[in-house]
């Protein structure tokens, strides 16, 4: 399904290899599903690098291009630290490279896209606080490679959760230590800024929010403790000066379920529906604990003039499929434990983690992608010696990563009943953070659910939860023949505009046929085409 091109291009700040070729692909797609898939000008860049200790970033802008920026160890006067950032066009040639002094107190947080204005917020979240300003939003006019920066101030134990930018106005979203979750509003033009909170003063976290673009309304959900102790969530809209127009609290209406985690997609009727997951413990969750709980299912909501409407929940252990989440020995267990106690299957739990993408809307169907992982640790020994010389044997646990398991697809219609599901098994693929790592998107009349790792793509073609290609890995081609891919890490697809999809990461690659530098450490982002 996938492929790439070639030849080589020199810009006065990066030494690239760009790739281009023309393929013409046939394949069947299943007994009943003949397709054709069209490679055509795709495109490869390699920048050299020492290790994937770098710093590159690529934020897609549609049909306008690419923005590759990194931080480097350049030093500036006054305490600063120059970023580089480079523009490429959709067919990956760079248009402008510019560097700027930011504080070298301040870390790349988020992006938001505006129009033809690319906006970056940058948080200081070190011991090391300056008493002037702890954010700066950087804002680009990447066409005319115009740079304008604009500070602030966020209160003291501040922390970010989520960043956007709609009509010339920013919105920070950001949860207080022992108070309640709060938002920043930064007028681009003027600098002026106001704060409000999403509740009251109870202790709350900001688990999302959105933006109306008709009229800057603001549309949050905060997760609280309500009465004895348990949590649940706050459906919450403000106007842009900060008024509350009105709020909803979740209810589980279900004994022992606990709404895990929450995700709002509004309604063309001015409905909100309401996805997200479910588990069986409630609590309040840490700020500083970024994992998600252990949930046992999916749930689906909706609320209407301010009050909810009927919620379902949808056992994982009830979707097809399901020994794909456990094992076929562990789900037979469960299987023959409810039988023994006259129990039904959706009693029983898994307890996954799962990160959760935004749901879409499909036509008529709501679709919503959840990823399952679990944290990777490994122990090591050594040996060493006591006051009297005498050998003992130290252990410690080292964190690897998240190691991802499999993409759960399900649609639903409005009304909130499960149409089809689907799992897709994700392999060898260890991260270190929990960015969302798997694609879904519409094929003709199918879905194709798509992820990258060592330096493949997989993919899976699904029609209504049937599959219709099972597991396919298309290798990303590098930059030159004979090319070895020695290690690939960091690596991500992420979709840019129609059915085009970035692929990128750091790859350590060794070329025998060389004579000179036959091993090379590159960053490099790949242009594929989905049809």
């Amino acid at each position: 399904m996938l492929l790439t091109n070639k030849a080589v291009q020199h810009t006065g700040l990066l030494f690239v290899i760009v790739i281009l070729s023309f393929f013409l692909f046939q394949r069947s797609q299943g007994q009943e599903n003949t397709g054709m898939t069209l490679y055509e000008r795709l495109l490869r860049v390699e920048i050299p690098v020492k290790s994937d200790n770098e710093t590159y970033r690529i934020i897609p802008l549609a049909e306008q291009g690419l923005m590759v920026f990194y931080k480097s160890l350049e030093i500036a006067d006054q305490g600063k630290i120059k970023w580089y950032f480079s523009l490429y066009d959709a067919d990956l040639r760079i248009q402008w490279s510019k560097g700027i002094a930011i504080n070298n107190t301040l870390e790349y947080f988020d992006f938001s896209l505006d129009s033809d204005t690319l906006n970056l917020l940058f948080y200081n979240n070190s011991k090391e606080k300056t008493p002037d300003q702890n954010i700066q939003i950087i804002r680009i006019s990447f066409q005319k490679s115009i740079f304008i920066g604009i500070q602030g101030i966020l209160p003291e134990n501040a922390e970010p959760v989520d960043f956007k930018v709609c009509h010339h106005k920013a919105y920070i979203g950001f949860n207080s230590k022992n108070g309640p979750a709060r938002m920043m509003i930064i007028e681009l033009f003027s600098g002026k800024s106001m704060t409000f909170s999403f509740t009251q003063q109870e202790v709350s976290l900001l688990a999302e929010f959105l933006i109306d673009t008709t009229d800057g309304k603001v549309i949050s959900a905060v997760r609280k403790i309500f009465a004895k102790n348990q949590a649940g969530f706050v459906l919450s809209v403000f106007d842009s000066s900060g008024r509350s127009i009105g709020e909803t609290n979740l209810n589980s209406n279900a004994g022992g379920n606990d709404l895990k985690s929450v995700s709002i997609l509004p309604d063309t009727s001015g409905e909100f529906i309401i996805l997200g997951t479910y588990g069986t413990s409630s609590g309040q969750k840490s700020s500083k604990n970024h994992i998600p709980e252990e949930s046992t299912g999916i749930y689906f909501t909706s609320v209407k003039d301010f009050k909810q409407q009927s919620i379902s929940f949808y056992n994982f252990l009830e979707f097809k499929n399901a020994h794909l989440l456990s094992g076929e020995n562990e789900m037979d267990a469960l299987k023959k434990k409810a039988q023994k106690k006259n129990k039904n299957l959706n009693e029983y739990s898994l307890g996954l983690t799962v990160v959760l993408h935004p749901p879409s809307q499909d036509h008529n169907q709501i679709i919503l992608l959840a990823e399952s992982f679990f944290p990777q640790y490994h122990t090591e020994n050594f040996t060493d010696f006591d006051f009297y010389g005498r050998p003992f044997t130290n252990t410690y646990t080292i964190f690897d990563g998240y190691r991802f398991r499999n993409a759960i697809v399900a649609g639903f219609d409005k009304s909130g009943k499960l149409l089809w599901d689907n799992i897709m098994e994700i392999r060898n693929l260890l991260s270190i953070d929990l960015k969302t790592k798997v694609n879904v998107f519409p094929s003709q009349n199918n879905n194709v659910l798509a992820y990258l790792s060592e330096g493949k793509v997989a993919s899976k073609i699904i029609h209504q939860g049937e599959v219709i290609e099972k597991i396919d890995f298309s290798p990303i081609e590098s930059g030159l023949p004979n090319d070895k891919i020695l290690t690939e890490t960091k690596s991500r697809m992420i979709p840019w505009y129609k059915n085009f999809f970035i692929c990128y990461g750091y790859q350590e690659i060794k070329n025998v046929s060389l004579d000179n530098n036959n091993k090379r450490w590159v960053f490099y982002f790949n242009k594929i085409r989905f049809e």
